[in-house]
């Protein structure tokens, strides 16, 4: 799809460093996942925005990698609407038409695991 992140932040719970590092060497093996404390799945999603804006990441793309309820919460408070639904290991990408803020999203792509790999298949 051509998608590259230009960052990427991850819990430093083993399952999601492990989980940033198979999507950074599929679309970004240069691009290394910066551990996030905010990222913990009992974490506020408010505390996210703040530790991004202390790294200076509120604008460009960005791989988030960490667990639910906190990444369902996020979505829901970067898109104004309700907590975003998915299962783990699911993907979903949320676009800004300016930069990072709460309710400025939109929710774009949503994948589910064995997606891609299903549709990989029905095009051979």
């Amino acid at each position: 799809m051509g998608w590259r992140p230009d960052r990427a932040f991850t819990s430093p719970l083993a399952r999601a460093r492990d989980s940033a590092l198979i999507a950074l060497g599929r679309t970004a093996p240069a691009v290394t996942a910066e551990v996030m404390d905010a990222l913990r799945p009992e974490c506020d999603p408010a505390a996210v925005l703040e530790a991004l804006a202390e790294r200076g990441s509120v604008d460009g793309h960005m791989l988030l990698v960490g667990h639910q309820p906190l990444l369902g919460l996020l979505g829901g408070l970067l898109t104004g609407g309700p907590a975003q639904g998915f299962a783990p290991g699911g993907l979903l990408r949320i676009e800004f038409a300016g930069t990072l803020a709460a309710g400025a999203g939109s929710p774009g792509l949503r994948l589910a695991p064995g997606i891609a790999t299903a549709n990989a298949k029905e095009a051979r």
